[in-house]
C-alpha cells in the first residue's frame, strides 16, 4: 500500500481509510469492470480530497490569506505530484541525489509561503496576453 499511497500523495495510513488492502485496490474492492474502475475512481478522489485537506491544515500554519492559501496547496500539490511523477519515470539523469533537490524545491516552496504571509496578502491583478510567467 505504499506505493499506491505516495502515488496519490498521501500517507500509507489516509489510504487504509478507503481501500482494505492491496488486493482490494487491485482487484478494485471485489469488483471487476466497469464497478471496478467506479469503486477505484471514487477512492481516489477520496483520498485526494483528504490530501488537499491536510494540504490546507498544515499552510494554515503560515497565516496566509485564504487566495494564497489556496495558491499554496496548489503549488505543493503541483511539486508533489510532479517530483514524484518524474521520479518514478527515472527522469532525472544527472548525477545528484533526487531528494535533495526535493527537498530544496519543497524548501523553498516554504520560504515563498513565509515571504507571502509577510508581506500581507495577495497580488490579485490579473495576468494580461503577453505578461507574466
Amino acid at each position: 500500500m505504499g506505493l499506491p499511497a505516495e502515488r496519490v500523495g498521501v500517507r500509507t495510513p489516509s489510504l487504509y481509510k478507503h481501500v482494505d488492502s492491496l488486493d482490494a485496490l487491485q482487484w478494485g474492492v471485489g469488483r471487476s469492470g466497469p464497478d471496478a474502475v467506479r469503486a477505484i475512481a471514487e477512492a481516489y478522489q477520496a483520498v485526494t480530497y483528504e490530501a488537499v485537506q491536510i494540504l490546507l491544515d498544515a499552510v494554515a500554519g503560515f497565516g496566509l490569506t485564504d487566495e494564497r492559501a489556496i495558491d499554496a496547496v496548489r503549488a505543493l500539490r503541483t511539486v508533489i505530484h510532479g517530483f514524484v511523477g518524474l521520479v518514478s519515470n527515472d527522469a532525472f539523469q544527472i548525477e545528484r541525489d533526487p531528494a535533495d533537490s526535493y527537498r530544496f524545491v519543497v524548501d523553498t516552496l516554504i520560504n515563498g509561503m513565509r515571504a507571502e504571509a509577510a508581506i500581507g496578502g495577495p497580488d490579485t491583478a490579473p495576468l494580461h496576453a503577453g505578461e507574466g510567467p
